[in-house]
């Protein structure tokens, strides 16, 4: 066990890595990455939210220290996966699950699985996505020339990397599965969540309106609030004392 860590999260490795320093009663904040991106994007919320909060990013196969692994080929068998290794904490230890972009449904589909076994979080977070049931807006693309151009024009932090061709070379491939995961995703009926969402929107986010994000709000029984921030879609990348403010308010 790495010293000082988290012995809770512990055994839901590799998915997880513990967060060292935090109050042994803390809650969980499970940060599920966008397309393309990786448990690193969250490093420094784990730092700042010791130790009111656990921040533990949830690390995606096919990526980053886990690329040697397949990636998912399907977003369902990679929530059956994520399940498997966070039920266990989320049955023991108060959970708010966070997701971003591709993260939110992500996020949301994990949620649903994890009620379905009686292991339900206790809060969900969704931001910068349209709501599942609606349908898509446009179709995500797959080729690399066309998904440089939409990577670009959502911006986001590290996106000036990808003009290297190194760079660009080892992180097309998983952006374009991600959005492959995405296209193929379909949104299927079941009961409804009985959680607490909150939905998040940059004002100036290309892919999500406030209106349409309102719309998550048919998806759970439990309280609902939309907070729109400014910026476009990746608003999180300078928005984070608001957004750490918000996670530490859902301690209780």
């Amino acid at each position: 066990m790495t010293p000082g860590a988290d012995p809770t999260a512990e055994a839901a490795r590799p998915w997880l890595v513990p967060v060292r320093g935090v109050d042994a009663d803390a809650p969980l904040l499970l940060c599920f990455p966008h397309a393309g991106g990786t448990a690193a994007y969250f490093h420094r919320w784990s730092a700042a939210l010791v130790p009111e909060v656990a921040a533990l990013p949830v690390r995606y196969p096919g990526r980053f220290d886990r690329r040697a692994e397949p990636a998912p080929r399907d977003l369902s068998s990679l929530v059956d996966a994520v399940v498997d290794a966070v039920a266990p904490l989320t049955g023991s230890r108060r959970t708010v699950l966070f997701g971003h972009s591709m993260g939110a449904v992500v996020a949301y589909e994990v949620a649903r699985v994890l009620q379905a076994r009686g292991t339900p979080p206790d809060a969900l977070v969704v931001s910068g996505r349209r709501p599942p049931q609606l349908s898509p807006a446009e179709r995500l693309p797959v080729d690399d020339e066309a998904v440089l151009a939409d990577v670009r024009r959502l911006g986001g932090r590290g996106t000036a990397l990808l003009e290297d061709p190194e760079i660009r070379a080892a992180f097309l491939p998983v952006i374009r599965g991600d959005y492959e995961l995405l296209d193929r995703h379909r949104h299927l009926p079941a009961p409804a969540l009985d959680v607490p969402v909150t939905a998040i929107v940059g004002d100036d986010d290309p892919r999500v309106t406030p209106a349409e994000a309102q719309g998550w709000a048919e998806l759970t029984t439990g309280s609902f609030r939309l907070l729109t921030r400014p910026g476009g879609h990746f608003y999180l990348d300078d928005d984070t004392s608001f957004l750490f403010e918000l996670f530490r308010g859902l301690r209780v």
